[in-house]
């Protein structure tokens, strides 16, 4: 029989752990929604006169441009899709299989070829954003290994959002620098 103080209520503690998880789980929304809010390409470089050296005139159109460009874009599309699914329970085994998902960037970026001649500085670009991806892949195993209801778990999840962010950013950059390089393809 356990005796208690008519007066005085229980500990809380069920309450704090649940308000632990809220706030953990408000952080993961809120990385999420940066994530997803936040794509959009921008200037890899900041704005400025544009520099004629660095981009060649189109010309016509390239079949062996327009199938690099059209795998680019296959690329960002799944690599955009990549990361955590809104709206479903993160758990080890979600951020497993995304982390194995942002790893795949360099293989499937290498997987057409090299780039032809024009699109090789997009293919650098591209090749910067695929190491961001895998460097959210890192973090999204990490965060696995990790008690998902903690302050900290939340934290690394914001970061890792950050990261899929900042490579989807370079990677969107990449695919309109290679449309505006290659028009037509």
């Amino acid at each position: 029989m356990r005796l208690t103080n008519p007066g005085r209520p229980a500990p809380a503690r069920r309450p704090a752990l649940l308000l632990l998880g809220a706030g953990a789980g408000i952080a993961l929304v809120a990385g999420l929604l940066y994530l997803f809010v936040l794509t959009t390409p921008e200037p890899a470089s900041p704005p400025g006169p544009a520099t004629p050296a660095t981009r060649p005139a189109a010309t016509a159109p390239n079949p062996d441009a327009r199938k690099w460009l059209t795998g680019l874009t296959a690329l960002q599309t799944r690599m955009n899709d990549a990361g955590p699914p809104s709206g479903v329970a993160v758990t080890p085994h979600s951020l497993r299989v995304t982390a194995g998902n942002l790893s795949r960037c360099t293989p499937d970026l290498a997987r057409p070829g090299p780039p032809p001649s024009p699109l090789r500085a997009v293919y650098r670009q591209a090749s910067h954003a695929c190491a961001s991806f895998e460097q959210a892949a890192t973090c999204y195993a990490a965060a696995a290994r990790r008690d998902l209801h903690t302050a900290q778990a939340g934290k690394l999840l914001t970061s890792c959002a950050d990261d899929i962010s900042y490579a989807s950013a370079l990677l969107g950059a990449a695919v309109a620098e290679g449309s505006a390089i290659s028009p037509g393809n």
